[in-house]
């Protein structure tokens, strides 16, 4: 059995990903912001064969939340077989040159943030080729350079 998590997991793409995971067997670890919504997604999912779905609640916009999260799945003595990684995307704007505060909370919430929380979960992956157990992390976004930039 496969243990996968998977961010950006209450949002559209994100639910069915999590719904063709499940109905493949896979252990699921789900991420968000919104608790309640990763708790009821994981309570409708169909159950892997020898455990539970977990919902983490993360908000990839903010330091302290990513620590806890990767303090959480370093106490929690996941191994995980796959990461799939979905940067939340920007809100557009019409401004070209918005001030380096917006700078900076974008960088954090489309780039930052999303590799802070891949370091933490590709130091939960144990891959052993020579055995064939092989970990995979996939990036989903629909963020083109010209949205952020």
């Amino acid at each position: 059995m496969s243990t996968i998590l998977v961010t950006g997991a209450t949002g559209g793409i994100g639910q069915a990903i999590c719904e063709r995971l499940a109905a493949g067997g896979a252990r699921l670890i789900v991420a968000a912001r919104n608790q309640v919504r990763l708790e009821s997604l994981a309570s409708t999912l169909p159950a892997p064969a020898n455990g539970s779905h977990e919902a983490i609640p993360v908000d990839m916009a903010s330091d302290a939340a990513l620590g806890e999260f990767d303090r959480h799945l370093a106490t929690s003595g996941l191994k995980l077989d796959g990461v799939v990684l979905m940067p939340p995307q920007p809100h557009s704007s019409a401004d070209p040159m918005p001030e380096p505060e917006v700078w900076r909370t974008l960088f954090q919430i489309s780039f930052v943030g999303p590799l802070s929380l891949l370091k933490s979960a590709i130091a939960r992956m144990e891959p052993a080729p020579e055995a064939g157990r092989r970990c995979k992390v996939v990036i989903i976004s629909g963020i083109s350079s010209a949205q952020v930039l």
